[in-house]
Parts: C-alpha cells; sequence; structure tokens
C-alpha cells in the first residue's frame, strides 16, 4: 500500500469590518455571488464574476493587513464592474451605495457618461 499526503498553503485569515463595527471572515462565496447577480444576463464572459472576485481576493490578501473595512471591498467591486459592464456597475452600485432617489442614480449615470471612453461611443 501507499499512502500519499498532499500539502495545502492555508492563506492568513481576512476579517471584514462592517460599517457597524461588526467583524466576520471574509468570504470569497459571497463576494462571487453578489457580483454575478449584478451581471445576470449582461453580455460578459460566464466566469466574470468568479475572475473579478479572485482579483479582489488577491488584491486584499496582497495588502498585507488582517482586517479590512467593507467599504473597501465595495469600492473594488465596484471598479471591476466599471471596467467589465456599466449595466452591472449601475446595478451594483444602486444597491451597495443605497441610491435615496433618481438624482443620485441620475449623478452616477451621468458621471459614467463623463469617464467613459471617446472610441465606445456610436458612430
Amino acid at each position: 500500500m501507499r499512502f500519499t499526503t498532499y500539502e495545502r498553503i492555508e492563506a492568513a485569515r481576512l476579517i471584514v469590518v462592517k460599517r457597524d463595527g461588526g467583524r466576520q471572515e471574509f468570504d470569497r462565496d459571497k463576494l462571487a455571488s453578489g457580483l454575478r447577480k449584478s451581471l445576470t444576463r449582461r453580455p460578459v464572459p460566464e466566469l466574470a464574476a468568479e475572475q473579478a472576485a479572485d482579483s479582489i481576493e488577491v488584491e486584499l490578501r496582497s495588502a498585507g493587513v488582517t482586517e479590512v473595512p467593507s467599504q473597501r471591498i465595495g469600492t473594488l467591486a465596484m471598479e471591476r464592474l466599471r471596467g467589465l459592464d456599466q449595466i452591472a456597475y449601475i446595478r451594483f452600485a444602486s444597491v451597495y451605495q443605497s441610491f435615496e432617489d433618481l438624482a443620485d442614480l441620475k449623478r452616477e449615470v451621468d458621471s459614467l457618461y463623463a469617464t467613459r471612453d471617446d472610441s465606445s461611443l456610436p458612430r
């Protein structure tokens, strides 16, 4: 008989500090799920949410800190979504930033228009 073991590096725990001061362990699957919901029925690759969640986790862990504010994770998620799909970005932002009314939504859409690449404009 032969016995083989595989070792796996266990990443340091990353704690998310919520707005109310509560703390919980970082959950990559929860982040990926939120990104997936925003990207539902959008013309992006199927694994886009997974890749975005992976890149956010890598960035957070490479910072070398053990605690990260939830706002930082939300900001990183919005940055990734903004680069992937503007509609998904607005969906996520409307929930994450808790838009109070249409004026808040319009302000965010106007900021997208202002920073939009001219090459994506119809000719």
